[in-house]
């Protein structure tokens, strides 16, 4: 893989997302935890719950944790880019979330062109996303950026129905960025 940090600044690079660190975990599980608490969610499992070792574990391993702040610091959008059952060589794309407040702003597309650009950057062919099958606002989503819906599939743990959606990327050459600081766009 290419330079991980030198990737998370490019992809966060003027889309309003940063790399969040690991001092920004508890903020990410505050998010996700409002998130699911705020009724905004069709069915509970649209958003799995994550744990703070597993979310260290994701960013000590050099995957990112995607997120968008607000101008008081507050964590708004969220994301994470990890391996698929351990596979290194096969990434998913997990927990996009965004507050009730700053929904239908463009802050998960933000978050998710952001997870695509790091993983052209670190040339991963393809990437991975259990969207349920009566998500229609994940799917169109996923969709929309070129995801492609496998076959229906059963989630015997959590009693649902779901597509594992799968995008193949291009090679990085096709993108012309220059790396730039990581910073924290404002959301106006």
């Amino acid at each position: 893989m290419n330079n991980l940090t030198q990737s998370h600044l490019i992809a966060a690079h003027s889309l309003d997302v940063q790399y969040l660190a690991e001092h920004d975990i508890p903020l990410a599980l505050g998010l996700i935890s409002s998130v699911k608490s705020s009724g905004s969610l069709m069915q509970p499992y649209h958003l799995k719950d994550r744990d703070a070792e597993e979310l260290t574990r994701i960013a000590q391993d050099g995957y990112p944790l995607l997120g968008i702040k607000n101008h008081a610091g507050q964590l708004v959008s969220f994301a994470t880019v990890s391996p698929l059952n351990g596979d290194t060589q096969n990434l998913i794309i997990r927990s996009i979330c965004t507050h009730p407040d700053y929904q239908n702003r463009g802050c998960s597309g933000k978050i998710l062109t952001a997870a695509l650009q790091w993983l052209a950057l670190n040339d991963i062919p393809v990437v991975r996303a259990k969207v349920a099958c009566d998500n229609m606002a994940s799917y169109t989503l996923f969709s929309k950026t070129g995801f492609i819906a496998g076959d229906v599939q059963w989630d015997a743990d959590n009693g649902y129905h779901y597509y594992m959606m799968e995008k193949k990327h291009h090679s990085p050459s096709n993108f012309n960025y220059q790396p730039y600081p990581l910073k924290t766009l404002l959301l106006t």
